[in-house]
């Protein structure tokens, strides 16, 4: 077996501010950190999203940004300001073996106004692989930028199958701005249907069967993890009748809920905000209780507290679907649904639950139910699917390689310091064909896993989250200061110590909110690249292919 290629895709939300944090950490008297770290990485191809570079930028400082590492030739789509949003937002690059690509494009996707955000960069190598490198958009809050998220995926399923159509063999990889299953958000994040459980409460056919619950992962063999499995199921159900019993009194406090003025003060300084939050009725009471957090608007204080639906018009000012199908109507949440987090907060606060007990584990097993909902709405869904199908039948790589992993996170909300809780999302994905995605041995599938120093099993929760923290290294500074606490000198390479597999980097947290994804691929480059090759920099132009 041969050594394969090795792919990492990288959302690193501001390429200069990476290469400073890389330039600082792992630098040697002999070495820049950045060619260090390259070195150690052994990547032979580094894909990068969300980079805010404009093309100026490339060529006024080359040096600092290190578009021309040594063995390495760099390709760039950037944001110039053609597009609706900022110049220098977004942005992909990457870092490829020198003399491996024999063609790239900036302007892959065919729309100019698709084209200009730069979010899409595609490159072929040797052998006819296609990498098509992209920062998909966020949904957004409005029906233009629906609109076009729609649009652009869209154009990149048509992009796949020109590509299968030529005879090219697709990989398509980056931030998809999408989560493909439930298991990709952190439990509380997932959205439960409480108008499904419900009917199936009253119609008494909510049993053990009718929850689906998972069946005890394979990797847990121990008769006491067996009991606590079947002392969950049973918890779940005690808890899914009693939300399917006080949905209507749920939707009665949600109804009747208040916005209110709320003030939050730096403990750090003393400093004072006026802020909102929402308050629930509790009961036939005339007491009120807070729930969700404290919010710069109004509306922010009710976002996620609703169980009437949310749906948002794709259709723009000229009358025009957003793309073919019938998508007039995009609908983030149908009516019953929530998420499991609020729902925990208003069940506690209006339902009679004191005595039951239910624990963040219960919630998190229901959570795993048949009753939660993807909260990737059904229109983008879709789309994906026929991503899948354009590629030639393309696998989520991690999914595919590590199926029972738990809480295998790419992405968390920096402002709120969610990766030490290891509360995220995987919207970080490498898409490739399954016959081309190398299977390690049994022996060495799990601990491709970065479990930091945990003695627990690589594909438990306890383990991601060491992972992600190593282990309970990477910590915040208490909010009122901002910040990280400084990790050990080595906690910065951990995640170069694995070597080329399948699976996520942990990136320190200084340098994104994302970390790193990883595949390697039965696709040999030994015959066609030199290592030692000079590095030449292409900084691709809006209006320019390199074919």
């Amino acid at each position: 077996m041969g050594r394969g290629l090795n792919i990492v895709s990288w959302n690193v939300a501001s390429w200069k501010t990476t290469v400073q944090q890389l330039d600082s950490r792992h630098a040697s008297a002999s070495e820049r950190g950045l060619d260090a770290w390259l070195r150690s990485l052994g990547a032979d191809v580094l894909c990068l999203q969300e980079v805010k570079l404009m093309s100026k930028d490339l060529y006024q400082d080359p040096k600092g940004l290190g578009t021309a590492p040594g063995g390495y030739e760099t390709f760039w789509a950037c944001n110039d300001g053609k597009g609706a949003q900022t110049r220098g937002l977004n942005g992909v690059g990457a870092y490829v073996r020198a003399g491996l690509v024999v063609r790239s494009s900036c302007v892959a996707l065919g729309e100019s106004d698709l084209n200009d955000e730069g979010r899409c960069l595609l490159l072929e190598l040797r052998g006819g692989l296609v990498i098509v490198s992209v920062y998909v958009p966020n949904d957004g809050s409005s029906s233009s930028r629906v609109r076009y998220k729609l649009r652009f995926l869209d154009a990149l399923v048509a992009l796949l199958a020109r590509e299968r159509a030529a005879g090219k063999t697709v990989v398509l990889l980056g931030d998809l701005n999408l989560k493909t299953r439930p298991a990709d958000n952190y439990w509380s994040h997932r959205r439960l249907d409480l108008a499904a459980i419900a009917s199936a409460h009253h119609a008494g056919t909510l049993d053990q069967a009718s929850l689906g619950l998972p069946a005890q992962p394979s990797w847990q063999t121990d008769e006491r993890v067996a009991e606590e499995y079947a002392q969950l199921n049973t918890r779940a159900l005690s808890l899914a009748r009693a939300l399917g019993e006080g949905l209507e009194a749920m939707q009665s406090a949600l109804a009747k809920a208040e916005v209110r003025p709320h003030k939050t003060k730096n403990p750090a300084n003393g400093e004072c905000f006026d802020k909102f939050k929402l308050f629930v009725p509790v009961g036939c009471s005339d007491k009120w209780r807070a729930v969700g957090s404290a919010e710069e608007t109004e509306a922010e204080a009710r976002s996620g507290y609703n169980l009437t639906g949310c749906t948002i018009s794709a259709t723009g000012e000229d009358g025009m679907l957003a793309a073919y199908g019938h998508d007039e109507l995009i609908e983030f949440s149908a009516p019953g649904e929530m998420y499991v987090g609020s729902v925990c907060e208003v069940a506690a606060a209006v339902l009679d639950l004191e005595n039951e007990n239910y624990g963040g584990a219960v919630w998190a097993h229901l959570a795993a139910s048949v009753f939660v909902r993807k909260s990737t709405p059904r229109a983008i869904s879709k789309r994906y699917e026929k991503l899948l199908v354009a590629g030639g039948g393309l696998v989520d790589s991690f999914a595919h390689v590590h199926p029972e992993a738990q809480e295998r996170f790419t992405c968390w909300n920096q402002y709120t310091q969610q990766r030490f809780s290891n509360c995220g999302s995987r919207l970080d994905y490498i898409l490739a064909p399954a016959e081309l995605i190398r299977q390690p041995p049994p022996a060495e599938e799990q601990c491709a896993l970065d479990s930091g120093d945990s003695v627990h099993h690589p594909y438990s929760a306890a383990a991601a989250l060491a992972g992600s923290t190593a282990s309970g290294r990477w910590r915040c500074v208490d909010f009122g200061g901002g910040g990280f606490v400084d990790g050990r000198v080595e906690d910065y390479s951990m995640h170069l110590r694995r070597g080329p597999h399948t699976g996520i980097l942990y990136t320190p947290p200084q340098y994104s909110d994302h970390v790193a994804v990883s595949v390697v691929l039965e696709y040999e480059i030994d015959d066609v690249i030199d290592p030692l090759a000079e590095a030449t920099t292409r900084s691709i132009g809006k209006n320019s292919d390199n074919n």
